[in-house]
């Protein structure tokens, strides 16, 4: 159909491994889990703006990080239940994440835990030379 042509031709020219990306604006964001992802996939949030003192909590690991401008993190949104404290100024949160659906339709394996080994199998395919990892 016209519609798979037209995404299959934007996906020529997508600027990110992330599937999908949602821009948050000014808005507090409630305690939750992000269930459409995969417990093995990290989300990635980037904030900008005119704000201060703004926190993202974690509480799933006792964790709370000030988040204000420039902050960047990265974490298992569907294990890890997280929110976002509201606050006064102007906030922008872009928040980057794959969707299993998406690699599906496309035909992309989906990705697995990132191992030391397998980074340094990548890298040496004839094996170690030092010392073993």
């Amino acid at each position: 159909s016209q519609h798979n042509q037209d995404m299959q031709d934007a996906l020529q020219h997508w600027p990110s491994v992330f599937t999908n990306v949602s821009v948050i604006s000014n808005r507090t964001t409630p305690f939750h889990r992000d269930p459409h992802s995969r417990s093995d996939w990290y989300d990635m949030l980037v904030t900008v703006g005119d704000y201060e003192d703004c926190v993202l909590d974690i509480p799933t690991l006792g964790l709370q990080f000030l988040y204000n401008p420039g902050t960047v993190v990265a974490f298992s949104g569907r294990l890890l239940r997280h929110g976002v404290s509201s606050v006064g100024g102007n906030r922008c949160c872009f928040a980057y994440y794959m969707r299993d659906n998406i690699h599906n339709w496309i035909g992309i394996p989906c990705g697995d835990w990132m191992r030391v080994q397998n980074v340094w199998t990548w890298l040496m395919p004839a094996g170690p030379v030092g010392p073993s990892i």
